[in-house]
């Protein structure tokens, strides 16, 4: 650059005038600092919603586990056979005194 000033030397300089960018700089820094913060806020609330998630899909499971197995048609069976046992034992019982009986009748 002097070299070139030395060079034109009876040439006379123009100066390039600038103009002033510090607002649009200072517009552009308040937009980055606001995307910072909505950044921010939005990890919190991703937070929150992927614990909601976890227990959605949670209850997902658990509903499809019961209709899978078929929980309802299950529990009735097993209620079904609790009253199918009491009736044996009911008999069993009936049938262990007629047999008391019997044997006492034999003696």
């Amino acid at each position: 650059m002097l070299r070139e000033r030395f060079a034109n030397i009876l040439r006379p300089i123009t100066f390039i005038v600038t103009e002033d960018v510090s607002k649009q700089l200072e517009n552009i820094r308040f937009r980055f600092e606001n995307l910072g913060i909505q950044c921010n806020n939005y990890t919190k609330t991703l937070s929150q919603k992927q614990q909601e998630a976890k227990t959605a899909l949670r209850l997902h499971e658990v509903s499809s586990f019961i209709s899978d197995i078929k929980h309802a048609v299950e529990i009735k069976k097993i209620e079904e056979l609790k009253s199918l046992e009491s009736i044996a034992r009911n008999e069993q019982i009936n049938t262990q005194f007629r047999w008391e009986l019997f044997s006492l009748y034999l003696v």
